[in-house]
């Protein structure tokens, strides 16, 4: 008998989706949902991506191995959402029980005095750091400022954000002013049992309990979810985990195998069993033909960051999806390994940066941009991370020595 595999990953994702719509019905109920989706990471984002498409949300993916805080990183695709003014004009019109062209005309190109006049006058309570977010809306709207991510950095320190790493109260802030039907969600990307563990988890729970409106969802690798399962007491976070768990790969799917070379490779670095679950998901994705390969490049980048974190002459150097101080085109140029002391950047590429021109043109004015700040750049095919480890990690050792001769000049 042959085994339609596309047949069954369809109905595998259909019974998913089912699954994260029920969670949705809970959180509506004003019932604490964490979807916690276990399987490989590249296909709990293809069917997350794919649930958000369906309800019209966006959402943000993030990993604890990130430079930038999940709140920036939350910030940043709220600041990107077209006509965000619009819904904060609205929430203005409502509360003065007027139009939003009336809210215009009480606020563009008036003084500082009388702005503030204008906020005095409103008959709301808010927070006090609601009340710092309400003026830097009115005066973004007064001054026909264009609300973009660039502002990202400002308006977090406005709001002293920093300061406090309180995520619960930083996000809590927004229902404010905004329904929570145009707030990112989120898919948070466990790579480490310690991270189970973290008091970011912690941060996590507390946040979807304050708001149990808002789709939070966790991704973890199924062995590292059964190790913590095992190993930890009875908590409340042990069973939100339990109550929203949906399996996204099914029991006794093909067993990735690893090459000769890199599992001789790991097993010699005594590498963790959640870093080889990610060169399986590698493996995996990059096998796949009809896969979103700029997944499979991710993974690629998670994977190197990791391996580069597990041999001592490189462990520490790198920053992963580090966001630079200069801009490419109309956001921050964001690198995908980036070692600050040395300036180097490595980059990964899919095939595709290869056979699209638009995307080849894109990278080599990144490039060039990179070199006028003083940054070598390496770039490494994504299949190479695998097929090529050794080669890539000597590259790197090499271009790190080299690095570290030039600053010694």
């Amino acid at each position: 008998m042959v085994f339609n595999l596309d047949i069954a990953q369809t109905k595998r994702m259909e019974f998913v989706l089912s699954q994260l719509h029920t969670h949705q019905q809970w959180r509506k109920q004003g019932i604490p949902t964490l979807s916690t989706l276990s399987g490989y990471p590249n296909n709990i984002r293809k069917i997350w991506q794919r649930w958000i498409t369906n309800h019209t949300l966006t959402t943000i993916i993030w990993s604890p191995t990130t430079t930038q805080s999940l709140f920036l990183c939350w910030l940043e695709e709220l600041l990107a959402r077209q006509a965000l003014d619009k819904y904060f004009l609205e929430y203005l019109a409502i509360i003065n029980k007027s139009t939003t062209e009336t809210i215009l005309h009480h606020l563009v190109g008036k003084t500082r005095y009388e702005l503030d006049v204008f906020q005095q006058q409103l008959s709301i309570n808010l927070s006090t750091v609601g009340n710092v977010l309400l003026r830097w809306f009115i005066d973004r709207i007064a001054q026909k400022q264009e609300i973009t991510p660039l502002l990202t950095t400002e308006l977090v320190k406005i709001l002293n954000v920093q300061k406090r790493q309180d995520i619960q109260n930083d996000i809590t802030v927004f229902t404010e002013f905004f329904p929570l039907k145009i707030l990112p969600a989120m898919l948070i990307e466990i790579t480490h049992y310690d991270q189970l563990i973290s008091p970011s988890i912690h941060s996590i729970i507390q946040l979807t309990e304050s708001l149990p409106g808002l789709p939070i969802a966790l991704s973890v690798s199924s062995s590292t979810l059964a190790h913590y399962f095992s190993c930890t007491a009875e908590s409340r976070i042990k069973t939100m985990l339990r109550t929203a768990l949906v399996a996204i790969d099914q029991e006794g799917e093909q067993e990735i195998k690893l090459p000769s070379e890199i599992n001789r490779f790991l097993q010699q670095h005594h590498a963790s069993i959640q870093l080889i679950d990610e060169a399986k998901t590698l493996i995996r994705a990059l096998s796949e033909t009809h896969n979103d390969h700029s997944n499979a490049r991710s993974q690629a980048e998670l994977f190197l960051f990791n391996v580069l974190e597990l041999i001592p002459d490189t462990c520490g150097i790198f920053k992963l999806n580090t966001r630079m101080p200069f801009t490419f085109g109309n956001q921050a140029m964001e690198i995908d390994l980036y070692a600050p002391e040395e300036r180097i950047a490595v980059e990964i590429d899919g095939y595709y940066h290869f056979q699209e021109s638009k995307i080849w043109r894109r990278d080599r004015r990144k490039d060039l941009e990179l070199q006028l700040q003083g940054i070598l750049v390496l770039r490494f095919l994504a299949e190479d991370v695998v097929a090529r480890l050794e080669e890539i990690l000597d590259t790197i050792r090499f271009a790190l020595q080299a690095g570290r001769k030039r600053r010694r000049i």
